[in-house]
């Protein structure tokens, strides 16, 4: 009796060859596998995808142990019996980090590799030349492309000995993800299977079979035959290299997004039990610089202009959005320069982008925006903040493209711009119909800007047509991203404030930038603001008043005016702002304060004179110098002007308490006259 020859694909493994000896025999080609030649390369690495089909889980059900299995045939002919051999499998393993690496490497491209659903890609053989000469030129089917993550050169060399068949290809993957899940450090057990394996040399054979039948004993000798290479192997190589969580990543990554369910549920439960991405600490380092290299590069393919050609294709959606959720907890991803806006790029507007991947995207450019070097942030800053304004609707579209100058708006430090034949980096219209429809996404977009606002103060000293778009925005954006867009109002504001003050602004540097915002730009924020104070929705009367309160000093009286008339609004959070802004607040001036404290707590508020305010007013309301009349209507609310009274109150007692003059304009009988309208 002998063990039935393994089929594996195309390549039927010699019939001199048992099963067991069949996987033990992937050290031998393993070795030195980094010094031969290319093609020696690809014919090992294919014997030992084939070889390592073979292996199976353990009946026990660990993930530290697998079994070789095949069919065993009995004396009548039929194959209901199952030889089925532990195998230790780190002992498979090239000791070698780089033969190591080349194992891994052709493991990613054979997990990522996918059958083609249409078109043809096997490649052109001289029996395939003949028929098609046969055939008198008969146009070939359409080349179809090569899976994602895989160049048409990967392709090829997978496709050598012809398009897999399904059962095969899937029977390839299950294999090597039985060798990397039970060669895994991180896996439970592995380290008592090892101390197990070393005190018991000689391996047990498991040998499971439905009907024994009458011939056991000459199936029993025969088996011990086959046990012999098995044991010498195990105890060869018990002292076998087990793989890290880091270099196990990628080959689970895809193998968890893989399109045929046993693979995908294999290689998502190994994912989980080994490296557990979705927990708040996960057992890779995402700060490693090696990792986060072949992340970026699996993430980008072709999109990435340094890749060297063939350049594979970028990761399909699903495992793009499984590194993107890795990628966005990295500080060393983030200050990867220029891969780091090319991610940002491909997730929101590359031609796999989804809906969910323009929600990572967005909330990757503010974790970029936040942990990026300053240099860095500076150079991707314009170009990547005029996509994401475009995105949300608060710039032209063609920023989206780089139409205007020729060049891509994500073309960043001497970076050629990608080509959009190639799948490079384009506008997209999902994009805009993603953002416009995920309050998330849009959430994201407003926390990136307003990151950068911190970062580069400068950039936005006196950038008053994004103030007046967000502003806009802010009337209709949804309740879900319009805490954000606040968001993104105050750190506008903030950077603002010391030019509008007349001030010079510190940049993220540490240097100083130019001088104060001039007298035009002032004046289009004043209108800005008097126009948004009397909006009917709440949150944007609350910005303006924020803004008014923020960006100038409690001596400019456009602004005490939009706070007067916040003081006498409906909601008590503007109206607070509003007083706040005037020195009137609770905290500013304690209710129940004697003359004398109320005298101390006015002069530390910095108010206009009485004279400016009385001057203004009138300016703003004729009606306010005329005589008083009781049948026409209050220019103000009957709160703006109790907080006008008070107003004018504090402000003559902080001039009466620093010793000032005669005041222009500011007379008992101008002040009379003020009250009595």
């Amino acid at each position: 009796m002998s063990h039935a020859s393994p089929k594996v694909g195309d390549t039927l493994l010699p019939a001199r060859c048992s099963v067991p000896c069949a996987v033990l025999q992937v050290p031998l080609l393993l070795d030195g596998l980094a010094s031969r030649p290319p093609q020696h390369r690809a014919v090992a690495l294919r014997v030992v995808t084939a070889a390592l089909a073979l292996l199976k889980p353990a009946p026990a059900g660990s993930y530290s142990e697998v079994v070789a299995a095949a069919p065993a045939a009995t004396a009548a002919g039929s194959s209901s019996s199952t030889v089925s051999t532990p195998i230790n499998a780190p002992s498979l393993l090239p000791a070698a980090a780089a033969d190591r690496q080349l194992l891994l490497d052709h493991a990613l491209k054979v997990l990522l590799y996918q059958r083609p659903s249409s078109g043809n890609r096997a490649p052109a053989t001289p029996l395939g030349l003949a028929n098609a000469a046969a055939v008198g030129g008969a146009p070939a089917a359409p080349a179809a492309p090569p899976p994602p993550g895989l160049s048409s050169a990967d392709v090829a060399a997978l496709e050598e000995k012809g398009v897999p068949a399904q059962d095969s290809l899937i029977q390839l993957k299950l294999g090597l993800l039985c060798l990397l899940g039970a060669a895994a450090a991180g896996v439970p057990g592995n380290a008592a299977a090892a101390a197990k394996a070393a005190s018991s040399a000689p391996a047990a054979v498991a040998v499971t079979r439905s009907e024994p039948g009458d011939n056991t004993a000459a199936a029993g000798s025969m088996e011990v035959d086959q046990q012999q290479p098995a044991a010498a192997g195990n105890s060869k190589a018990l002292s076998g290299v087990f793989l890290t969580s880091e270099e196990l990543l990628l080959p689970l990554l895809a193998a968890s997004c893989d399109p045929y369910e046993a693979v995908a549920r294999r290689g998502s439960d190994l994912l989980v039990k080994i490296i557990n991405p979705d927990a708040a600490r996960p057992a890779v380092d995402l700060e490693s610089p090696p990792l986060v290299k072949s992340l970026m590069t699996l993430m980008l393919g072709d999109q990435d202009p340094s890749a060297a050609p063939p350049a594979p294709t970028p990761a399909g959606p699903a495992l793009a959005v499984r590194i993107m959720t890795l990628l966005v907890r990295s500080v060393a991803a983030a200050q990867t320069f220029p891969a780091a806006p090319l991610v940002m790029s491909a997730c929101m507007f590359g031609p796999s982008s989804s809906p969910r991947l323009v929600r990572l995207g967005a909330e990757w450019a503010g974790w970029v925006f936040k942990h990026a070097e300053s240099h860095q942030l500076r150079a991707m800053a314009g170009p990547v903040s005029a996509r994401l304004m475009a995105a949300v609707g608060l710039a032209e579209e063609q920023a989206l493209t780089g139409e205007e100058g020729g060049e891509d708006g994500m073309q960043v430090d001497g970076a050629p711009a990608a080509n959009p034949a190639a799948g490079g980096v384009s506008s997209s219209s999902a994009a805009l119909s993603s953002l416009s429809g995920s309050a998330e996404a849009r959430g994201h977009v407003f926390s990136a800007l307003a990151q950068l606002t911190q970062r580069l103060p400068d950039m936005f000293q006196g950038d008053t047509v994004l103030a007046t778009r967000l502003f806009a925005a802010l009337s209709v954006e949804p309740a879900g991203s319009r805490t954000a867009l606040q968001e993104a109002l105050g750190g506008l504001a903030a950077a603002m404030t010391a030019g509008m003050q007349g001030q010079p602004a510190a940049v993220g540097g540490g240097d100083i930038a130019a001088g104060p915002v001039d007298e035009s730009k002032r004046t289009e924020i004043e209108q800005l603001l008097m126009k948004n104070i009397t909006s009917d929705q709440a949150s944007v009367r609350l910005c303006a008043a924020q803004w008014a309160n923020r960006l100038f000093p409690r001596t400019h009286m456009p602004s005490r005016y939009i706070c007067l008339l916040a003081a006498g609004d409906s909601k008590p959070e503007v109206r607070d702002v509003g007083l706040s802004g005037l020195g009137l607040s609770r905290v500013q001036i304690p209710p129940g304060s004697t003359p004398s404290a109320y005298q101390t707590a006015v002069s530390k508020l910095g108010l206009p004179s009485p004279g400016n305010i009385i001057d203004y007013l009138v300016h703003r309301h004729k009606q306010l110098a005329m005589t008083a009349d009781l049948s026409r209507a209050l220019p103000l609310s009957d709160p703006s002007c109790q907080a006008l009274v008070e107003f004018i109150r504090a402000a003559a007692t902080a001039a009466a308490a620093s010793g000032q003059g005669p005041m222009a304009s500011y007379t008992p009988q101008a002040h009379a006259l003020l009250l009595e309208n």
